[in-house]
């Protein structure tokens, strides 16, 4: 896979090319996660990636696994306490920055406003396809990242300059630039099917050939045995979680769920879990009244329809292998 990475992966760095090749690029729709990629990208401002990347589990932990709630209400001993770190970015202004930066994110939830739409609905809720061949071509910014970057820091947040932004867009898939990297989703086929996970297998066969890969190639791509996605692809075993981001990005698609209205989905996964509607509400990082809608037939934005399917889609592979009759 080394000859379609990108000019900026350092050759020989793993950590580096795995990003490259499994994280990078790819959509990313939940909305904590996309605010932890931002603050990240603040804390680069300056820096190398890879710096940031070598550091990133420890900025988890010091962090507190970079959970809104928690750091929105940092004091002076917790500052201090992160300015001793050495194993994070020490720099009061950016710690400042994140603290400060949690405290907006919160605020435009507790306003309605989903992260993940308010930044998806930028590029109408899909990747922006553009047609750059070579590092040289790509900007720096954007009018579009400008106009992101102008919006966030009137709604408080800090470390958004437009530069940090494209890069940011570029990173959770946005705006995506794979030059020569034909298993990416800037040169993917959408596949325009609805199957149940015991379609999965079809699809990586349809994938693969759609790709003329062998099942070394694209095992290789997805981080797994040539012989582990044979027994996929004949469907005699279904992926397990930690799979599935690489098989997502591999399809080009999260758009294997089930074809089943959502309000049912919705449903069964609270009857499936024993949850209230209110806790199955955090765990869908929404508001209790938009998932009473949901489960009425109301049909979500197109960019919060796609972070719904992905974390019902989640629930339902966990809940097939827990409850799938083990083979002897």
């Amino acid at each position: 896979m080394t000859e379609h990475r990108c000019a900026w992966v350092t050759q020989g760095d793993q950590l580096y090319a795995h990003y490259h090749d499994t994280e990078w690029g790819v959509p990313e729709y939940d909305a904590r996660a996309l605010w932890e990629k931002l603050m990240l990208d603040g804390f680069q401002a300056g820096l190398a990636w890879i710096t940031i990347l070598r550091k990133r589990d420890t900025l988890r932990d010091a962090f507190d696994g970079f959970e809104p709630e928690l750091i929105a209400g940092y004091g002076e001993a917790k500052k201090a306490e992160l300015l001793q770190n050495p194993g994070i970015i020490r720099s009061r202004t950016k710690i400042d920055a994140a603290i400060g930066n949690a405290r907006a994110y919160l605020e435009m939830r507790d306003q309605g406003l989903d992260f993940s739409d308010y930044l998806w609905d930028f590029v109408d809720g899909q990747p922006i396809q553009n047609s750059f061949r070579t590092l040289e071509d790509v900007p720096t910014d954007t009018a579009l990242s400008a106009a992101i970057s102008k919006d966030l820091k009137k709604r408080g947040f800090k470390f958004v300059g437009p530069v940090i932004v494209y890069a940011f867009m570029q990173a959770v898939g946005c705006v995506p630039f794979f030059p020569n990297r034909p298993h990416t989703f800037a040169t993917q086929i959408p596949l325009p099917c609805r199957v149940s996970e015991d379609g999965i297998g079809r699809l990586l066969h349809e994938r693969r050939n759609q790709l003329r890969l062998t099942k070394v190639e694209a095992a290789e791509q997805i981080g797994v045995t040539a012989a582990i996605l044979r027994e996929w692809e004949e469907a005699h075993h279904v992926p397990s979680m930690e799979h599935m981001p690489a098989i997502i990005a591999f399809l080009g698609t999260d758009d294997w769920l089930p074809g089943d209205a959502l309000s049912d989905r919705l449903k069964r996964l609270r009857a499936r879990m024993g949850w209230s509607r209110l806790r199955a509400a955090q765990w869908l990082d929404c508001s209790e009244s938009s998932l009473a809608e949901w489960e009425g037939g109301k049909e979500p934005s197109r960019s919060r329809r796609a972070k719904l399917d992905a974390l019902l889609a989640r629930n339902e592979q966990r809940f097939t292998l827990q409850t799938s009759p083990t083979l002897h």
